[in-house]
């Protein structure tokens, strides 16, 4: 069904955490289909962005509780708080989306930003220090429970960045969620160079496919196998394309069929 050139693109093919270029085993429709069903990777800045939200203002409301519980004191109004909250959560999700912190890219790093963060939360801190000190209301608010807020948050996001970075590694080599069908073309040595880690760290991807480009010293032989290499590529990325064609057009039922006919017609004949 597919050219042979196709067969041949997948001995190019090394997923990672192996040591040699194996043949991939072929993929039905059926199976990619699922593929396209995964969680999307854009969504995660946006989930991480809201817990960490909440994991700040839970921190305000709990401290403010913990306080005045073990020091036997009225509990006060815990709206003032969670005013509290709002701004220390938005002031440290603005800055830290700045450095691409909540990238798919930075999250899938194995390695937690405990400086970033400590940072972001002691800057976090003297504004909202500042703002009290300006609009003089310091007296609102029990000092001993804003210490306690201050300390408590930071060790929940570093709590919870280590647990998101846990879950997302899980997730990608499942295939849950992260980038598909990759195609990496570059230098057989730097190739072989990119670990498991790398490709997670630069791609958000547990899997690429690589296709090495020549590596003779005579320009024309050079060049042959690169133009060779290309044409490879494109026969991988046509038979994707296929693929994902079938497994769409399986699920239609006949109504939308239809309308999908005639809408590539329309198409075409532009």
């Amino acid at each position: 069904m597919f050219p042979a050139q196709d067969i041949a693109a997948e001995s190019h093919f090394m997923p990672i955490g192996s040591d040699v270029r194996d043949h991939e085993p072929e993929v039905d429709a059926s199976s990619s289909e699922g593929t396209y069903l995964a969680f999307p990777c854009e969504a995660v800045p946006y989930l991480l962005s809201t817990a960490e939200a909440i994991i700040i203002l839970l921190a305000s409301l709990c401290g403010c509780f913990v306080y005045h519980w073990i020091t036997y004191t009225p509990i006060p109004d815990l709206s003032a708080y969670f005013a509290v909250g709002l701004p220390a959560s938005f002031v440290h999700i603005v800055r830290l989306s700045g450095h691409g912190y909540y990238d798919f890219e930075s999250a899938a790093k194995p390695t937690v930003e405990i400086a970033e963060i400590l940072v972001s939360w002691l800057t976090t801190a003297l504004m909202l220090a500042f703002f009290a000190f300006l609009f003089k209301i310091g007296g609102s608010f029990s000092r001993g429970a804003f210490l306690v807020f201050l300390v408590t948050a930071p060790a929940g996001l570093l709590a919870a960045r280590k647990f998101a970075k846990s879950l997302l590694k899980e997730a990608v080599v499942r295939g849950v969620i992260g980038r598909r069908n990759l195609v990496l073309l570059g230098d057989p040595k730097e190739l072989d160079a990119l670990g498991p880690r790398d490709l997670l760290a630069f791609f958000g991807a547990a899997e690429v496919h690589r296709f090495a480009l020549g590596a003779a010293a005579e320009p024309p032989v050079r060049k042959s196998s690169d133009i060779e290499t290309l044409d490879l590529v494109a026969s991988f990325m046509r038979k994707q394309i296929y693929r994902r064609y079938c497994s769409l057009l399986r699920g239609m039922t006949p109504t939308g069929l239809t309308w999908f006919v005639i809408t590539s017609r329309c198409f075409l004949s532009r």
